[in-house]
């Protein structure tokens, strides 16, 4: 069955932009007197709507966070909105002072915009892991104590495990060279094409290639 969900990015980024259509006129009606008897209540409105949707997130997060009893950024950021909103909503009905409508909405989106980065970012991460995951060899030759080697799979390879990589082959896990001496690939890491000296003592990462002699 085809998986429809949307990736979290995503749904981040729909949030985002939802926010930003909201916020710009937000922003408009909270500094122009326009639009007569009918601004402050449609400002009020619009920054209703952002607060109870795309701030929810935050107020979710802190409730989580506080029911823990540990605190987080969404509780933080929660102060910050309510702050912002509860303030301009009572200048709106119990008493007549300034408006901060827009700094609630501006907040939301600005955090909203750092969550969405965030998440893009390990998404990377984790696609780039994955690929040297894939990268990596199935098989390691493992030198048994009587000096025989045994091809066993790289998932079975424990701390402590002699492993004889051959020229031009990929070495199978992290480890140290302990014997020999050889030329390392590991442009799939750094993006340097020229191979780098490695010797006794020097670590090696999984899925580089050997491009000199054999080594432990």
């Amino acid at each position: 069955k085809k998986n429809t969900e949307l990736p979290d990015w995503k749904k981040d980024l729909y949030w985002l932009i939802f926010t930003l259509i909201i916020a710009i006129p937000v922003v408009i009606l909270n500094y122009v007197d326009v639009l007569g008897i009918y601004r402050i209540p449609i400002l009020f409105m619009l920054a209703t709507i952002v607060q109870f949707t795309a701030g929810l997130t935050f107020y979710k997060g802190a409730y989580y966070s506080l029911k823990s009893f540990s605190s987080n950024m969404d509780v933080l950021v929660s102060l910050g909105i309510s702050a912002a909103y509860f303030y301009s909503a009572a200048s709106v009905f119990l008493f007549k002072g300034e408006l901060y409508f827009d700094t609630s909405v501006l907040l939301i989106l600005f955090i909203r915009t750092g969550k969405l980065l965030e998440k893009i970012s390990k998404q990377k991460a984790s696609s780039s892991l994955k690929s040297l995951f894939k990268l990596q060899p199935n098989k390691a030759n493992l030198l048994e104590h009587d000096g025989t080697i045994k091809e066993i799979d790289t998932s079975d390879v424990k701390p402590g495990d002699i492993l004889l990589v051959k020229k031009g082959d990929k070495i199978p896990v992290d480890g140290i060279i302990i014997s020999g001496q050889t030329q390392v690939d590991e442009s799939m890491l750094t993006g340097e094409p020229v191979p780098v000296e490695k010797g006794e003592g020097s670590a090696v990462s999984g899925a580089t290639i050997n491009k000199g002699q054999a080594i432990n």
